[in-house]
């Protein structure tokens, strides 16, 4: 969302060109054409391919999904990546043609977040403190690379009138 804003204000402000019409499909095409060497982009622009994805996935017939994981991981970071870059965001994640060092942090973080985001239906309940301290080493800060604290419960049942000290040690007062 921060990263559409500043490019949505930067077009208002004049500080990034309005693309013209024949413009915005030429890099819409570019976009597709970049996803298509990538099963899982693939398949969410061309049905018929995805129907095959499927049944392969479902006979185990893909070879590296981590692999095939990782291209999507790297190709939608990338589309971010240009969007702050076009919209002058304060951070440098790269460009579509290739990512900063914090660009690559991202992916992997993407990455371990499609592994480690808890089980089953409580997944979309999780946070990277919800993780045990062993997964929270994954995830570090994009600015400091300082590693994830776990908190002694999930987020969503903490007392949140304890101070942040009491969430994480576990030392919550009765």
């Amino acid at each position: 969302i921060d990263i559409a804003t500043y490019l949505v204000l930067s077009c208002i402000m004049g500080e990034t060109k309005v693309p013209s019409k024949e413009e915005i499909y030429q890099m819409n095409k570019d976009i597709i054409m970049d996803g298509m060497n990538i099963p899982y982009v693939r398949g969410y622009v061309d049905w018929p391919y995805n129907i095959v994805l499927q049944e392969a996935y479902d006979e185990e017939e893909i070879p590296d999904m981590d692999a095939c994981e990782g291209a999507v991981a790297d190709y939608y970071v990338r589309r971010l990546a240009q969007a702050a870059r076009d919209g002058h965001y304060p951070v440098d994640f790269g460009s579509m043609k290739g990512l900063s060092k914090i660009g690559e942090m991202l992916v992997e973080q993407q990455m371990h977040s499609n592994n480690d985001g808890g089980e089953g239906d409580s997944r979309h309940k999780t946070t990277v403190h919800d993780l045990t301290e062993k997964q929270c080493e994954r995830f570090k800060s994009l600015h400091t690379e300082n590693v994830g604290v776990p908190l002694k419960e999930r987020w969503i049942t903490l007392d949140h009138s304890l101070s942040p000290v009491d969430m994480v040690d576990g030392n919550q007062k009765k």
